[in-house]
């Protein structure tokens, strides 16, 4: 046989490179046509260490029309070449039980007899286990898990995002802090969107909701006409407002009880509430009138002409300008103008008129006979006179 050339099927080197079979370590791979070059050893006589610069390697299920399940072999990964009628393949990729290299080494998942495990060297894996359950992980923190006992699904993910024509959702944990972030669209083009922040939604902020136009490619909503927020204190604030945000209704509750309402167009707040967490209650109008009621129940009103107050226990007082009339609960009042107080010239009145029905009693007057007697209704003028005190005494009964 010696005598034999090289390519003649005859030669020994051909026989064995027409059904032989060695190993084969890849040191090239062309993914885009399915080959890799390899360099043979364990074979017999021409089969070792040869080197061969395309290899076809065999996918199980391949199909002409490009359907195909394959893996993409590494450099440096050994499988067993196969020849047939001379032409090399390679079938599967394997290592040595007790030599792994690359990220995950050291971590690979071991299984158990009827499990079904793909992993590559960056440690994601798909495992389909016998008992039904499918576990897809792309690292520890990134994993679903399929549970067929009671048809559960469990997704375990810092970051997770959703994009569609309509809106978009995200999560995400980049920072130590964690946001739950949606929108939703009107159109693709975003007009008016609606988005929901919930978790570490700026600062203190737990939950936010806003409403209002929005651009095209640009996140968030551009100037709320709507917005609801809930601090990580529990106080929650709720605005509806023209576009920009200028004015409209706002309210606020606090965690104490406090209570703050208020409408308007900005710079003026045309009306506005307050309620202190014991009761303490103010009302504003235009910033021209108020009325309050503390938590005891005293109330006030105020306006740019006057006032009137009344306390729990019962004293009532009303002012303008020019004066003020009180009245205690005891039922004493008092009523002043501009110059005077009205009971004060009542009574000077009285006063006044005691004395008159005094010199009425011992009047005389010079007669062509001479001095007249004293008036003989003296009786009259004393009874009159009775009468004014007792009102006088009555009036100082009732004077505030």
């Amino acid at each position: 046989m010696a005598d034999a050339s090289l390519y003649e099927r005859k030669h020994m080197s051909r026989r064995e490179q027409s059904s032989g079979s060695c190993f084969g370590v890849i040191s090239q791979v062309f993914p885009a046509k399915r080959l890799c070059a390899v360099r043979t050893f364990g074979g017999t006589g021409s089969l070792d260490d040869q080197y061969i610069p395309q290899c076809q390697w065999i996918s199980l299920d391949a199909n002409p029309q490009g359907d195909e399940a394959t893996t993409i072999p590494r450099k440096g990964s050994t499988g067993i070449v196969q020849f047939i009628d001379g032409e090399p393949f390679i079938f599967g990729y394997f290592r040595a039980l007790n030599k792994q290299e690359g990220a995950v080494a050291g971590n690979e998942y071991s299984g158990v007899e009827g499990d079904k495990i793909t992993t590559t060297i960056a440690g994601n894996k798909i495992i389909v286990k016998r008992n039904g359950m499918i576990l897809i992980e792309c690292k520890e923190t990134l994993k679903s898990i399929w549970l067929p006992s009671k048809s559960t699904l469990i997704d375990i993910m810092k970051n997770w995002t959703v994009n569609t024509d309509g809106g978009s959702f995200n999560w995400t944990n980049n920072d130590g802090s964690t946001l739950w972030n949606a929108e939703y669209w009107t159109s693709p083009a975003r007009y008016a969107a609606l988005q929901e922040q919930k978790g570490a939604a700026g600062g203190t902020i737990i939950s936010r909701t806003s409403v209002g136009p929005a651009f095209p490619g640009v996140p968030g909503v551009a100037a709320a006409v709507y917005e609801h927020t809930i601090a990580i204190t529990g106080e929650t604030s709720l605005k509806v407002s023209p576009m920009g945000g200028a004015g409209g209704v706002s309210a606020k509750i606090s965690p104490t009880g406090a209570i703050t309402i208020s409408t308007g167009l900005a710079p003026m707040t045309q009306f506005s509430l307050e309620v202190t967490p014991l009761g303490d209650t103010t009302i504003d109008v235009n910033k021209q009138a108020q009325f309050t009621i503390d938590k005891l129940g005293a109330v006030k009103v105020r306006n740019n002409g006057g006032s009137v107050d009344l306390s729990i226990g019962g004293d009532i007082t009303m002012k303008n300008k020019l004066g003020e009339f009180h009245m205690t609960a005891l039922g004493k009042f008092a009523a002043k103008g501009a110059t005077a107080e009205l009971l004060d010239l009542f009574d000077q009145v009285l006063t006044q008129l005691q004395k008159t029905l005094a010199a009425l009693q011992v009047l005389t007057v010079n007669t062509g006979v001479g001095v007249s007697t004293p008036p003989l209704n003296l009786a009259d003028f004393a009874a009159s006179m009775t009468s004014v005190v007792k009102i006088q005494t009555l009036l100082a009964t009732i004077k505030g």
